[in-house]
């Protein structure tokens, strides 16, 4: 666990730098993680963030990838190039971060 500061308010973090507790989320969190990730958050990136926590709300995990390029009618590369990362499952990992998620794990 560290601790991730922005501003005043402090957020506690696994090593990866996912949220410990979802229900402490705030926009402010996913702007800072978003700075660090060089991302400038946009609308399209807002709506995934929104439907990714409503969809943990009742399931616990993150929807699959190809039901979120679905919702969105995004390609893979589209929705790769929103939430870029360069390891593992990429752009999960990042949106994950972003929306105060855990890790995804399972079929993803």
């Amino acid at each position: 666990m560290r601790i991730f500061k922005v501003n005043k308010n402090e957020y506690y973090v696994d090593q990866e730098g996912n949220l410990l507790d979802y229900n402490l989320w705030t926009k402010e969190f996913a702007e800072a993680v978003a700075k660090e990730n060089n991302i400038v958050l946009r609308d399209i990136h807002w709506k995934i963030i929104d439907y990714v926590r409503k969809y943990y709300e009742v399931d616990k995990v993150m929807p699959p990838k190809k039901q979120i390029k679905k919702e969105f009618d995004l390609s893979e590369r589209d929705i790769s190039e929103l939430f870029p990362m360069q390891y593992k499952d990429g752009y999960l990992y990042l949106l994950s971060k972003l929306a105060g998620l855990p890790v995804p794990t399972g079929d993803i």
